[in-house]
């Protein structure tokens, strides 16, 4: 039950270290889960990425974890050696799969909070090394200006990117009054809004936990950029779907390896393929 539930994100991540962390050009050299799987949020982190997430919290605490070890090797403290395990667990977890960037905030905080404890206990009410607390929390602040002034300056990540609203408004508002509640069929990219405010049910979605969900997808995939058009007809019959939205830019040069033709390795489809016919001569 696990190994058919979970078993395609080990799959991913064996993927990943054969690959050293980066997505191959060749979609043939994975298999559909890992072509599927290996896009944001599990794409892999690089260097670049983490500096611009954390371009201060990452060197306070990779620092805390440096003048902490000392000091645990010499006074072992169980709570320490599992914040430390932690948050390390984290930050390997993030190389390999940037939707851990959460778990590594929190342990990061987590970890400096016990920092500013440990050098309080030491230092005490001594004047005489009064300096290293006031330098720790200028340290800190520094580190927490670096972050916000990082968040503040690119609100465009906040929130999802290159989505055309007035056309989903305009899409959705078509299917509630002339669809709805019929099944429609279309891809990751509109599938939820249609679900949500087209009030239709949808054929594929996102919930790969279920292998026949993912089979469904790959099916889906296989069929739209490896068969002919009354292929793709036939195949939708068997789901009683009438309407099927197609999405233009299937065949975008930005960003390949993150599109549903790489995942199926059809990075060119034949000339009689379907979607082909959809998005060059509808």
């Amino acid at each position: 039950m696990y190994t058919e539930t979970y078993g395609h994100f080990f799959e991913l991540w064996v993927a990943k270290i054969k690959f050293l962390n980066m997505k191959p050009s060749d979609p043939a050299v994975l298999n559909f889960d890992q072509r599927m799987m290996w896009v944001p949020a599990l794409h892999s982190a690089n260097l670049r990425w983490v500096l611009q997430l954390f371009p201060g919290i990452l060197g306070l605490t990779l620092g805390t974890v440096f003048v902490l070890w000392p000091k645990l090797i010499v006074r072992p403290q169980f709570r320490l050696y599992q914040l430390v395990f932690f948050y390390s667990t984290s930050l390997v977890t993030c190389l390999f799969f940037v939707r851990f960037h959460v778990y590594l905030s929190i342990f990061s905080s987590a970890l400096l909070g016990w920092w500013v404890v440990w050098v309080n206990e030491r230092t005490g009410p001594s004047k005489r090394l009064a300096w290293t607390r006031q330098s720790l929390w200028v340290i800190i602040l520094i580190g927490f200006v670096m972050e916000a002034r990082n968040t503040l300056n690119r609100p465009d990540r906040w929130g999802r990117q290159g989505v055309y609203y007035a056309e989903l408004n305009e899409l959705n508002t078509w299917l509630k009054e002339h669809v709805s509640p019929e099944p429609v069929l279309a891809n990751f990219g509109v599938s939820a809004s249609i679900l949500g405010y087209g009030n239709c049910p949808i054929i594929l979605h996102p919930k790969f936990e279920t292998k026949t969900i993912r089979q469904r997808v790959q099916d889906y995939g296989e069929t739209l950029f490896k068969k002919s058009e009354k292929a793709f007809r036939d195949w939708a019959d068997g789901f009683k779907i009438r309407y099927y939205v197609y999405s233009m830019g299937e065949f975008s040069s930005k960003h390949p390896e993150q599109q549903m033709r790489y995942f199926v390795n059809a990075l060119n489809p034949d000339a009689h393929a379907a979607a082909r016919m959809f998005e060059f001569n509808p």
